[in-house]
């Protein structure tokens, strides 16, 4: 059986905004699909599949069942019935010439920012399909292109402004050789921007073996789950960024172990918070989405219908995209903080947004790097290229813009964030890809 790679010199999607073109939503996507065959084929049908859809894993389930939400899917057919033939297919297509495809789609307003997890994703992409003719069977061929959606910022909400702690205590040995060990994390705060710095404090006190110190490790973590899970204790944990702390980060000794501004992490490129707590936004500048909710008292008039209808009139494209920016996953972070095997610390904290443009924000590559985007209906399909990995983008602060440290009052004061939520454009449109609707 051949490959697709013994089958095509080239079987791209090409979009006219780049090669990693970066998406916001309410705008325009044109390009190509360019195609060169190796060999002579008839073709039986080309066609095209916008798709964007989140879904997660259900936890519960046996077989690993996928619970999804589709905010847009749409088909589109380049090739399929000849005109004259009654019955589709039989295209004979040359090889050695490249046959150019030209295509548009409108992307959607209110697509939530793209994300990739094992247990979930918010994923978009544009994928081809190729069916060639094989005597009295078929082949299908698919050809992808994932596409990274950056949601604006509608409004800002001030988290996380106070400091927050965590503290654990554990008892371990035997006998005349028992110790207790008590351990304290605390940072400025809970809240942070991608690029910013973690500065916070450590405290380990009482008799503890002098090669926990050593033993220090930070963790960056993020989980996913559907907002309508009851199942929160069973959140998987994905690493992102694991930290040795060395030992000049902390002060050793016998019985205290203390050290204030110690260099944590910096918030990578990352996808914000996501949650329905998190949720401020609304359809436009004067029509609130909040869902309609009607309750009428035992002894209240029954309201006549012309009242009802005005109360839940809406049109059919503002309940779409209601229905497109209700959170379907809630994507959570934390900071971690390990002692060898004795303790582990949890600080919850807030990705916050920032601005999709902007002179102090930029562009960076996931912090996992590049992810598996398999979809259910690919396999037995013979897949070509390299649209099946997905490596998303998300906005950081610029290291000029970045966090600055205040040892005098003992804060965090994070004036980038501040600046690029100041600017941040309340205009529609693909700038970072030059072009605009």
């Amino acid at each position: 059986m051949p490959s697709a790679d013994d089958v095509f010199r080239q079987f791209e999607i090409e979009l006219d905004a780049g090669r990693e073109p970066i998406f916001h939503g309410d705008e325009l996507i044109t390009g190509k699909l360019r195609i060169e065959l190796k060999r002579a084929m008839t073709i039986q049908a080309i066609r095209l599949q916008f798709k964007g859809r989140a879904a997660c894993v259900k936890r519960d389930s046996s077989k690993g069942a996928e619970v999804e939400k589709v905010y847009f899917d749409r088909d589109f057919t380049f090739l399929e019935r000849p005109p004259g033939r009654p019955e589709p297919g039989h295209f004979p297509w040359i090889a050695n010439f490249v046959y150019c495809l030209p295509f548009e789609c409108p992307l959607p307003l209110g697509c939530p920012t793209s994300y990739e997890n094992p247990h979930g994703f918010i994923r978009y992409f544009i994928r081809a399909t190729l069916i060639e003719e094989a005597g009295t069977d078929s082949r299908e061929y698919i050809a992808k292109k994932p596409i990274s959606v950056v949601a604006p910022v509608e409004s800002f909400m001030e988290l996380g402004a106070q400091p927050i702690a965590v503290s654990e205590t554990v008892s371990f040995g035997s006998c005349c050789c028992r110790g207790k060990l008590i351990a304290e994390v605390r940072l400025p705060k809970s809240a942070y921007a991608p690029g910013e710095t973690v500065i916070g404090s450590i405290k380990i006190d009482n008799r503890h073996p002098r090669h926990i110190v050593d033993q220090m490790e930070l963790r960056l973590v993020d989980r996913v789950q559907c907002v309508d899970s009851k199942n929160n204790n069973t959140l998987p944990n994905r690493t992102l960024i694991i930290r040795r702390l060395e030992k000049h980060d902390a002060v050793k000794s016998k019985s205290l172990l203390q050290k204030d501004e110690v260099f944590f992490l910096q918030i990578p490129a990352l996808p914000p918070t996501i949650g329905p707590k998190l949720r401020k936004s609304s359809v436009t500048n004067n029509t609130a989405t909040n869902d309609i909710e009607f309750t009428m008292a035992s002894d209240q008039p029954v309201p006549n219908s012309a009242a009802l209808l005005v109360k839940f009139q809406e049109s059919p494209s503002s309940a779409t995209l209601r229905f497109r920016k209700k959170p379907f996953l809630r994507v959570e972070y934390a900071i971690q903080l390990s002692l060898g095997d004795y303790l582990l610390l949890e600080l919850p904290i807030t990705i916050l947004p920032l601005p999709c443009r902007g002179s102090s924000v930029c562009y960076q590559p996931f912090v996992g790097g590049a992810q598996p985007i398999p979809e259910s209906d690919e396999s037995g399909k013979f897949i070509y290229g390299d649209g099946f990995m997905f490596t998303p983008q998300y906005v950081v602060l610029n290291p000029s813009s970045s966090t600055t440290y205040s040892s005098k009052d003992g804060i965090v004061a994070n004036s980038g964030t501040a600046i690029a939520i100041g600017n941040a454009s309340r205009t529609t449109g693909n700038t970072e890809n030059g072009t605009k609707r």
